[in-house]
């Protein structure tokens, strides 16, 4: 199910720990969101009954929405660089 973390996967992290998480230690270069609605009841079926370049259309939109407000995309993408370690004493 899609509330379970997969057996490979050691967390499941959302939008704010994940920034916690690097916060400190990496300096963040871009975050983005990937996908939306994914887990959502009849998604998949409801996008298979439209016509492709609907669906499409759709998809593509909502990527969109998610690059620029990374916490509402399925899948959250942190580009990092460590910071210095001149700096982190």
């Amino acid at each position: 199910m899609l509330w379970e973390v997969p057996e490979d996967h050691t967390y499941r992290l959302d939008y704010g720990f994940l920034k916690h998480l690097v916060n400190g230690c990496f300096e963040v270069e871009r975050i983005s969101g990937v996908s939306m609605l994914f887990g959502i009841p009849w998604w998949g079926i409801f996008l298979a009954k439209l016509p492709g370049n609907v669906a499409i259309g759709i998809l593509k939109f909502l990527d969109r929405i998610a690059l620029r407000m990374p916490s509402l995309g399925d899948v959250i993408i942190v580009c990092c660089k460590p910071i210095s370690e001149r700096l982190q004493r």
